[in-house]
C-alpha cells in the first residue's frame, strides 16, 4: 500500500513549494511530470531534475522515479524555445 509522500519542488529561485501525494511517488517520470504540472498549473514545457545526495547534492536529470523518496527535492527546468528565422538573399 502506498503511503503519503511530500516533495520539495523548486519552481523558480524564489518560489519553492511542497507537493503532497497521498498515493506515494508516481511510478513513472511521466506521471510525476503530470502531477507537478497539474499541482502548480504550469503551462510551459519543462523537465524535472532531482538532487542526488551521493554527489554532493547536485541536480541530475530525472530518468526514473526510483531515484527519489519522501522529502526529496525536485527542480522544474523550463525548456526555452529558440526560434530560427530564415533570410532570403536575393
Amino acid at each position: 500500500m502506498a503511503s503519503l509522500v511530500m516533495l520539495r519542488v523548486i519552481l523558480a529561485q524564489h518560489d519553492i513549494r511542497k507537493l503532497t501525494s497521498p498515493s506515494g511517488i508516481p511510478l513513472t517520470v511521466e506521471d510525476l511530470h503530470a502531477a507537478v504540472k497539474d499541482a502548480f498549473d504550469i503551462q510551459e514545457e519543462f523537465t524535472l531534475k532531482y538532487i542526488d545526495r551521493y554527489f554532493g547534492d547536485q541536480f541530475f536529470t530525472m530518468t526514473s522515479t526510483d531515484l527519489i523518496e519522501d522529502k526529496s527535492t525536485l527542480k522544474v527546468m523550463h525548456i526555452a524555445h529558440t526560434h530560427t528565422h530564415t533570410v532570403n538573399k536575393s
